[in-house]
């Protein structure tokens, strides 16, 4: 009886059918929700526990990281504002390099806790704004993907970049999405403010800082909010203008962090090539998209393992995927539609300043979580309608999970070592023996060498970091005009020979040496690569007999005919060693280090940076007593440290 009247009661009204259970999707969103503080604590132990089994000890070896630390290192001790790569977040390393001065792993613990910073800020920003469903899927997916963890340790802009654009998410979302339209607008000044500094620190951090000022006056005019889109405008330019007077008082020297049209030369390290047009702007852009959709965004799925071949069909379909969650968000979700567009805008910026040979996944990757919101979003509300289809939500997002995890594991087990390793002391395991070499070599002159005196080296800040001392950097041989030889004549009483320096080595002409030239020419239509341009004594004849006389050397009086044959070639290049030995007297450099660091870094090919090597060569020329070896360090790839007897 008690079962009929309850079959009763479930009988819905004539004409009705009865209710139908919650969805899955409900189901997931209800329980996200109800246990949201539990979950994300899940999320951030299982971030900080892959951080820690990814760590990374060492410095990385491209010199970016050493760069940061050095300018930190200035600024705390010089008050010297970082005038090149994102000076922001070298000031915010530079109290911790105060208080504690140049620890590795402390700088490194910051780039994780940055990281685990920028999940918190996510949640909050998205908590409550739109489905749990999607926030939680992504978390977790962040929380356990390498890709994203390898900066944990990383001494590199990008933590602190991701950290100031989850900022920018937050304040955004909760200043003027959720605002209600009858809020006075001079009620809202303030916030637009509280943006416009944190849009500063984002252009403070990369160059690319600068979209947010479009993205966000593109939101508002998408609203037809016109009045809010000028105010956000006139707030960045108050902003920037107040910072770009503040920097002219306190360091008037610095100059600007950014020359943003290098950006558009058709070669950044070369800008006699002039600069790039439309059609190669256009160009760019597509190799661009092609290349960190399909390479890295795809690889940082966990659906590929290693970059892989650049694909069109690849990039269509994630392109297609986030296009369809931008639109999806635009209709139901205005906190994923500023995602959206942020993300849209800050990647077509990229795509379009960045040189298509720079291919690095540091450019894309602070832009992966915002993108797998979007993307999640657009398969959560394209289904959302069918709930007989959202199982596949899940399923997608199972698959994600897996391939990440999956890469993870490897990872992490790749790392085991390493990391015990640097728990017990040895934080260069796993570096290369020419890097080993370097470093010790480095942290040996440190002590040996008197601090009055500097030392030189081809990566400075790495040696200052590991040596404990400034250390002075020399990145190039310094060359003086061709054209030079058009106007340079001997003294009275000279006479002008050139001579092959591969030629016969003869003692005591070399003091006559006044110039190196290096490329393709001819002396007495003999092909020479590097030539000697004597200025001897016209009354030392046996210097000049020697030169032109015996048969093993290459040599010409007629330095009218070799100048013309040298000045024909664009590449060549003169140097001279008198200038270049007074460049290393003006700023004391009395020691170098000659390091055997591999050109390509993944195998000892014998080919290295020989930078130094070249200048020392160059001076020896002249100087044939100048270099004394004081100690070398390693057999194979060595580093030695020399002095300079001047």
């Amino acid at each position: 009886m008690n079962n009929n009247k309850k079959s009763r009661k479930n009988i819905s009204k004539k004409g009705h059918k009865p209710l139908a259970g919650k969805t899955l999707f409900e189901k997931l969103d209800s329980y996200f929700e109800r246990k949201h503080r539990t979950v994300f604590g899940i999320i951030t132990v299982l971030s900080v526990l892959f951080s820690i089994l990814l760590f990374d000890a060492k410095i990385n070896m491209m010199g970016d990281d050493s760069d940061y630390i050095i300018y930190g290192y200035n600024f705390a001790n010089s008050f010297d504002f970082p005038g090149y790569r994102g000076p922001l977040y070298p000031v915010l390393l530079s109290p911790f390099i105060a208080i504690f001065g140049i620890n590795i792993v402390l700088l490194k613990v910051l780039s994780g806790i940055m990281i685990v910073c920028t999940l918190f800020f996510m949640y909050k920003t998205f908590y409550g704004r739109i489905p749990a469903l999607i926030l939680f899927s992504c978390l977790f997916l962040l929380s356990i993907n390498a890709f994203v963890l390898y900066y944990s340790s990383a001494v590199l802009s990008e933590p602190f970049f991701l950290l100031i654009q989850s900022l920018l998410m937050f304040f955004f979302c909760r200043y003027f999405v959720d605002a209600k339209e009858d809020v006075p607008l001079k009620k809202q000044i303030p916030q637009f403010f509280v943006i416009a500094v944190t849009v500063l620190c984002l252009t403070l951090t990369r160059t690319v800082g600068y979209a947010a000022i479009g993205v966000i006056a593109v939101y508002f005019l998408f609203l037809k909010q016109w009045k809010k889109a000028l105010l956000s405008i006139a707030a960045n330019v108050t902003v920037f203008g107040l910072f770009g007077l503040l920097k002219k008082i306190l360091w008037p020297t610095s100059g600007s962090a950014y020359n943003l049209s290098a950006f558009f030369t058709k070669d950044m390290y070369n800008p006699d090539k002039g600069m790039e047009d439309v059609g190669g702007i256009i160009v760019r852009l597509f190799e661009n998209i092609i290349n960190y959709i399909s390479r890295y965004i795809y690889q940082f799925t966990g659906l590929r393992t290693g970059i892989g071949s650049p694909s069109i069909f690849v990039t269509l379909i994630i392109v297609s995927l986030f296009l369809l969650g931008g639109y999806m968000a635009y209709r139901k979700n205005r906190p994923l539609f500023f995602a959206a567009l942020h993300t849209l805008g800050f990647c077509l910026a990229n795509f379009i300043i960045l040189h298509a040979s720079w291919l690095q996944e540091r450019f894309i990757i602070v832009y992966y979580p915002l993108i797998l919101f979007v993307v999640l979003a657009g398969i959560y509300y394209l289904l959302q309608s069918n709930r007989h289809a959202h199982f596949l939500y899940v399923a997608a997002v199972a698959i994600l999970f897996l391939g990440s995890f999956k890469q993870t594991l490897a990872k992490t087990g790749a790392n085991s070592t390493a990391l015990k390793m640097y728990m017990s002391g040895n934080t260069l395991y796993g570096l290369t023996p020419d890097w080993i070499n370097y470093i010790n070599a480095s942290k040996r002159a440190a002590k040996e060498v008197p601090a009055s005196v500097n030392i030189a080296s081809r990566k400075p800040s790495t040696s200052t970091i590991y040596g404990n001392r400034p250390f002075f950097g020399i990145y190039s041989v310094p060359s003086v005009p061709k054209d030079t030889l058009n106007t340079w004549k001997p003294d009275s009483g000279k006479t002008v020979i050139v001579a092959d320096l591969s030629s016969k080595n003869i003692p005591g002409i070399s003091k006559y040496l006044t110039f190196v030239a290096q490329g393709e020419a001819e002396i007495n239509g003999v092909k020479s690569e590097t030539a000697g341009i004597y200025e001897i004594n016209s009354t030392d004849t046996l210097a000049i007999k020697a030169l032109t006389t015996d048969r093993n050397i290459v040599s010409t009086p007629d330095y009218g005919q070799y100048r013309e044959s040298f000045l024909k070639v664009s590449n060549n290049l003169l140097y001279s060693p008198e200038t270049m030995l007074n460049s290393l007297k003006s700023v004391n450099v009395r020691y170098m280090i000659l390091a055997s660091l591999r050109v390509n870094a993944a195998a000892n090919t014998g080919n290295i940076i020989n930078t130094l090597h070249r200048y020392l060569y160059i001076l020896q020329l002249k100087y044939p007593d100048i270099a004394v070896t004081k100690f070398s360090t390693g057999n194979a790839e060595p580093a030695s440290l020399i002095e300079l007897k001047y």
